[in-house]
């Protein structure tokens, strides 16, 4: 290896978004579902404890209190459960933009009027995602309801013409991979801007579909066919790289993951360093898919959470990872899903079980490299 590629090498940017991206508050404000979901990792659907408008407004008023504190810009995501079933949601809305944060909305669509739409789009709502989780029969079976899937494309529709950002976002396991380019070429006819992957997280309603999550090599497989068509589209329609695994897919450096460990920072999932989950009935957590509580915000104030919860502390040091995790050198650009990791094994720190990549051949790779 010549002098100018060691340097290259080196000097490779860390990409860890974690100092540009706002802070998110991720809060699931009801239970209540219209959907039934077959991969639910919140087992939603009846409702349940959830703060009534006044509390809401005294939440968003000390989240910002927090982000004033802490020095950090935010932003809100809104969802449930569905969190169009809520008739005061447009005025949580309201509430947060009167903060100057950024607001997302994560919704099944099906709901979404023409005036919802017009009404999201004047209070400059960032983005709205929708649930797309194939065609339209494999969506319907997987949500648990006919029409669910012409409800939430024309619930994009609407987003759309009234000028939202909108997302298209599927969860993809056995049962539908094969229809990621279905999914795609939809989406893309109907001039949405942006389509999300995600995999299947074993928990809630989800565990009972262990068996769906797809093997390493369909996960690379996966992952291959999303960079590719992400390239083709680029400028068209987005594929985020929002998935941990996408940074073995780009190839990140092996200098850059040297880089990331020694400024103490860490790229992929932003658990534990870019926000937070907080549910219906206060309980927070480090993300929602890793249903282990670290507190609750009717008892606990945020900033003592997020400074001291141990879970936090455990999942910020890369070190501790677990399995193949443990001693591969990408952790500190990847990491693994910790959420799949959990739901899978029972321990959030062990092995993601979907990663194809084999540490011990770069490693050897590396001696190689520093012994010549």
């Amino acid at each position: 290896m010549t002098a100018d590629r060691v340097t290259a090498v080196v000097d490779a940017p860390t990409r860890c978004p974690r100092n540009r991206e706002p802070f998110f508050l991720q809060w699931h404000v009801t239970k209540r579902c219209n959907l039934s979901c077959k991969h639910c990792y919140g087992d939603y659907g009846a409702g349940g404890d959830e703060s009534d408008t006044e509390e809401c407004i005294s939440i968003i008023d000390r989240y910002a209190r927090f982000l004033q504190n802490e020095g950090l810009r935010g932003r809100i995501h809104f969802t449930g459960g569905e969190p169009f079933l809520r008739k005061d949601l447009l005025s949580l809305i309201k509430a947060a933009r009167k903060h100057r944060l950024g607001v997302k909305v994560l919704t099944n669509g099906t709901l979404i009027t023409a005036e919802i739409a017009s009404a999201l789009a004047r209070m400059r709502v960032q983005a709205v995602q929708v649930s797309i989780d194939g065609t339209e029969a494999s969506h319907d079976r997987l949500r648990g309801r006919e029409g669910a899937w012409c409800d939430a494309m024309r619930g994009l529709a609407h987003l759309r013409d009234a000028g939202v950002s909108t997302t298209a976002s599927m969860t993809v396991s056995k049962l539908n991979v094969d229809e990621v380019e279905a999914v795609l070429k939809s989406c893309h006819q109907e001039g949405i801007d942006r389509v999300g992957f995600s995999r299947l997280v074993p928990w809630g309603r989800g565990k009972d579909l262990v068996d769906e999550l797809l093997d390493r090599e369909g996960t690379q497989e996966l992952f291959t066919d999303l960079l590719h068509h992400r390239c083709e589209l680029e400028g068209e329609m987005d594929i985020p790289p929002r998935d941990p695994l996408w940074q073995l897919a780009r190839g990140v450096p092996v200098g850059a993951c040297y880089l990331a460990r020694a400024r103490h920072s860490a790229g992929g999932c932003s658990i534990g360093t870019g926000g937070l989950a907080l549910l219906a009935d206060g309980t927070l957590l480090a993300c929602r898919r890793l249903p282990i509580p670290i507190g609750n915000l009717h008892e606990d104030d945020l900033g003592d959470v997020w400074h001291n919860a141990p879970l936090l502390e455990e999942l910020r040091d890369r070190d501790r990872l677990r399995g193949r995790c443990g001693p591969c050198l990408y952790r500190f650009h990847c990491g693994g899903c910790r959420a799949i990791a959990y739901g899978a094994t029972g321990d959030h720190l062990s092995e993601d079980p979907q990663c194809w990549y084999e540490s011990e051949g770069l490693r050897a790779r590396i001696r190689s490299f520093f012994k010549g």
